[in-house]
């Protein structure tokens, strides 16, 4: 006799895959083996959970979208501003931390590139010769 399926709550899943969790994630929190869940997936959807899993993932990128939207035009000071600095480019220009002779350093290791390269185009250039 066969043992008991384990429990699957969809909405759960659904839930999960819109906040960017991973099959294995959600295979973890139901303690369900990851096959199963595969299959069972394809059972309930009738699709891979890779062909939805991103779709569901946009959904929920775009209800944080929607709730942020919505809390900003109900007067969450902190929320508008956020959105103006990411949606409309107001913040504070973004600083990169660069040592202050970035450029020389760059430049040296394209020197010492070049150098290995030559070296290596001799060498070769060499056994040609002998062989």
């Amino acid at each position: 006799m066969a043992r008991p399926q384990k429990e699957i709550k969809w909405e759960v899943v659904l839930a999960r895959m819109q906040a960017g969790n991973t099959a294995k994630q959600i295979c973890q929190h139901h303690h369900v083996d990851t096959d199963t869940f595969y299959r069972r997936f394809k059972q309930e959807f009738g699709c891979n959970f890779g062909d939805y899993s991103a779709a569901e993932r946009d959904l929920g990128n775009g209800n944080v979208a929607f709730m942020q939207y919505t809390k900003a035009m109900q007067g969450n000071t902190s929320m508008l501003l956020r959105l103006g600095d990411e949606w409309l480019g107001q913040g504070a220009p973004k600083v990169q931390n660069l040592a202050a002779n970035q450029p020389t350093i760059d430049y040296e290791h394209i020197i010492m590139e070049l150098q290995n390269k030559i070296a290596t185009l001799i060498e070769n250039a060499d056994k040609s010769k002998t062989e």
